[in-house]
């Protein structure tokens, strides 16, 4: 038995369309980039998100990949998701309803 995965994404008015997981986070996506864009010259300083997010991969990448690795624990999140579903505590569910798209 296969479970789809449907995901919504909804503008600032509340309304809402269905789009597949994979454009919902491409849409997440381009929006911390714009957001980071829009920020000017701090968008992409040492505290902006990108920058954040770039430095922490290649951390992961340099010293390993151990228990407490981010990539470890991201690996870990998805294999269990696949495993045993979403739940509504699940961190991408939570991250998806914080940005109006529902699963």
């Amino acid at each position: 038995m296969s479970a789809e995965v449907l995901a919504e994404i909804c503008n600032e008015s509340g309304v809402c369309a269905p789009v597949d997981p994979v454009t919902a986070l491409i849409i997440i996506g381009v929006k911390q980039l714009v957001n980071e864009l829009n920020k000017g010259a701090d968008g992409f300083g040492p505290n902006g998100a990108i920058i954040k997010a770039v430095n922490t991969v290649a951390n992961d990448l340099q010293n390993g990949l151990g228990p407490n690795n981010d990539l470890v624990r991201a690996w870990e999140t998805i294999r269990n998701d696949l495993t045993h579903g979403m739940g509504p505590n699940n961190d991408i569910v939570k991250a998806l309803n914080a940005l109006s798209i529902r699963l």
